[in-house]
């Protein structure tokens, strides 16, 4: 067998480690076994986490009241949970609106195809559905953007050396350039002028749903560090 000879060819070209020699058996074991340990501390892990939520719902309100430096960690690990709601409830409401758009011109399109008075005011009635969620979306992304913004904000503020890590470029979202629905289906001129930009509006969307994903990314990051703090903090004074 020392030129290869009645050896797979997973032997042959990975040194046996799939093929059936006792390297392979070893191999596979080995990897068996780091499968399970990895389960195992998972379950370990999990059971720690549940240990100290239920220590910190016993311990928290006592901290944040006698311990500056707790009160402190709470706080900013509040503050990163809340900012990674906004981000995702901005993302959800900007891809609500691109598909509430989208569902407008689909909706009109068929409207202006039907010869039958009652269809077409029906497809032009799903329009309006479709003008209307699209206007809600982008009422809950207004009132999810200011806590977007204060996150980016408080992420350029942090120094490159600071204890959180940031983003190369945390650019500050907007919501400038959407346009508005028309009211209803009879302002003829307006949603033809909206069916124009819906397009422009979808690739708008998209593209700032990438940029507050990516924010998302690290305030994620945040959030489980602050998390971390407040927990190493919580053990060492409960010593």
């Amino acid at each position: 067998m020392a030129d290869g000879s009645g050896l797979g060819w997973f032997d042959r070209h990975l040194g046996g480690f799939f093929g059936s020699d006792p390297r392979g058996a070893s191999y596979r074991a080995a990897r068996n076994d780091q499968q399970r340990l990895r389960a195992e501390i998972a379950v370990q892990e999990d059971k720690v986490d549940k240990f100290f939520d239920a220590l910190d719902e016993i311990a928290h309100p006592v901290l944040v009241r006698e311990d500056p430096r707790y009160a402190e960690l709470a706080a900013a690990h509040a503050h990163s949970r809340q900012a990674l709601d906004d981000c995702r409830s901005l993302v959800g409401s900007l891809g609500s609106a691109a598909s509430a758009a989208r569902e407008f011109d689909r909706a009109l399109s068929r409207a202006a195809m039907q010869r039958e008075p009652g269809r077409r005011d029906m497809f032009e009635q799903r329009a309006e559905d479709a003008a209307r969620r699209y206007e809600s979306a982008l009422n809950a992304a207004r009132q999810a953007l200011p806590g977007v913004r204060t996150s980016a904000a408080r992420l350029r503020r942090q120094a490159p050396a600071a204890e959180h890590p940031r983003p190369d470029n945390v650019s500050e979202p907007s919501l400038a350039g959407f346009p508005s629905a028309p009211r209803t289906n009879h302002d003829r001129s307006r949603a033809v002028v909206f069916r124009r930009e819906v397009g422009s509006t979808v690739r708008r969307s998209m593209r700032l749903s990438r940029e507050v994903a990516a924010l998302e990314q690290v305030v994620r990051r945040w959030e489980r560090d602050d998390r971390m703090a407040r927990r190493n903090h919580l053990r060492d004074a409960l010593r």
